[in-house]
């Protein structure tokens, strides 16, 4: 179901039928996000970016890697309404 759900619609579809088997990095992405979802549906607490930080480290531990963790600077910006 995840993978069916991130493919994109295919144009022509009678002259692209390689593009059925093919993951763009777009399709690719959001099938993770969609079974990072799946996958820990019954963690309802737990936030989407968390359920895909748990997916990743499940992911990365089978090939011993491990996940840098993110910080994220959050700036306001404003503009006043003179500028408008």
């Amino acid at each position: 179901m995840c993978y069916g759900m991130s493919k994109m619609t295919i144009y022509n579809e009678t002259t692209s039928i390689e593009n059925y088997t093919k993951l763009r990095f777009v399709e690719f992405l959001e099938f993770l996000g969609r079974l990072a979802f799946l996958k820990y549906k019954l963690e309802k607490d737990w936030s989407f970016k968390e359920k895909c930080e748990a997916l990743f480290d499940d992911i990365f531990f089978a090939f011993s890697l491990e996940r840098n963790e993110v910080t994220v600077d959050i700036q306001e910006v404003s503009e006043s309404d003179n500028d408008y």
